[in-house]
């Protein structure tokens, strides 16, 4: 009789227990849930150390969650630019999570980006677009990674793989115009570079690569109009008044390029392309000694320009 009660009283200790254990883990997995969308939370708005402060106590309630370690790794990486603790994190996630598609992303954009390794990087990111088949960043990085090595074609793959993934990814339609126009394929550069400025229309770069492709297709007074966007985007980029003074000059509208021209300067003197550029317009504007002033100052920039004019 006593030995039936003790057995019954230690089942009974063990259910409690039991439960007891089950409820911990039920309250440890809901705060580890919550910690996480509360650190994304920070991340959404760029607060990267109460972000990180979020992780971080993630991963103490749960050693073993991998998006924990995941999170941790991209706001150093992303957010904190701390790359050698950041590709640990990355690391621990995909002990405890081989197929995280976002990790192998993540570790591959680094290893390329920070640490220059394309081969590894390229694995990462070749298993991230096949674990995720909507994932279209690891294909947009995939084809950077062949476009610096000029192997344009599988560059141009890569890129179109990016817009079917993700029609509006703007990037990857700017990438996808860059390997065209390395192609000699400008009528289908240019309209890759008019979905960029579509998707991304407060991005002065897209409106600068359009007016590039447009003028190189004779299109002057539409490359006009792409660079004066631009300009209104970034007043301060020196490229744009550099180019836009280009066309300027070329469609005779002197004065307007000089104008250009000499912005340019003011953001950035030591280019000798654009000293250049301007001497050619005061020369037809008659105005000697300032023609000469610039082109002195081009070739002591640019001594090659002297054999040009030989």
């Amino acid at each position: 009789m006593n030995w039936t009660w003790f057995v019954i009283g230690f089942i009974c200790i063990l259910v409690a227990a039991s439960a007891v254990l089950g409820l911990y883990f039920y309250v440890s997995n809901k705060k580890v849930l919550f910690l996480n969308k509360l650190g994304s939370q920070y991340m959404t708005w760029e607060i990267w150390d109460q972000a990180l402060q979020a992780f971080e106590k993630a991963r103490h309630c749960d050693p073993n969650h991998y998006l924990a370690y995941y999170n941790i790794g991209y706001v150093l990486y992303f957010g904190k630019k701390v790359h050698g603790p950041a590709l640990e994190a990355l690391d621990r996630a995909l002990v405890l999570n081989p197929d995280f598609a976002e990790a192998h992303y993540a570790k591959g954009h680094l290893l390329y980006y920070a640490r220059h390794l394309s081969e590894e990087a390229a694995r990462h990111l070749e298993k991230a677009a096949a674990l995720d088949p909507a994932m279209a960043g690891p294909c947009n990085t995939l084809g950077l990674i062949e476009s610096a090595a000029n192997n344009w074609e599988k560059a141009l793959e890569y890129f179109e793989e990016a817009v079917q993934r993700s029609s509006e990814y703007a990037s990857a339609h700017c990438n996808m115009g860059i390997a065209l126009i390395s192609l000699n394929r400008s009528s289908e550069a240019e309209k890759a570079f008019r979905h960029a400025t579509a998707f991304a229309s407060a991005n002065a770069a897209n409106f600068i690569n359009l007016g590039n492709a447009l003028g190189m297709a004779g299109k002057a007074e539409e490359a006009i109009a792409a660079f004066e966007t631009a300009r209104k985007l970034d007043p301060n980029n020196a490229s744009v008044h550099f180019w836009l003074g280009a066309l300027l000059l070329n469609s005779s509208k002197t004065q307007e390029a000089v104008r250009a021209l000499n912005e340019s300067l003011v953001q950035r003197e030591d280019q000798a392309f654009c000293h250049y550029n301007l001497a050619l317009a005061y020369e037809k504007l008659n105005l000697a000694q300032a023609s000469k002033r610039h082109m002195d100052r081009a070739i002591e920039l640019h001594p090659e320009i002297a054999g040009d004019l030989e």
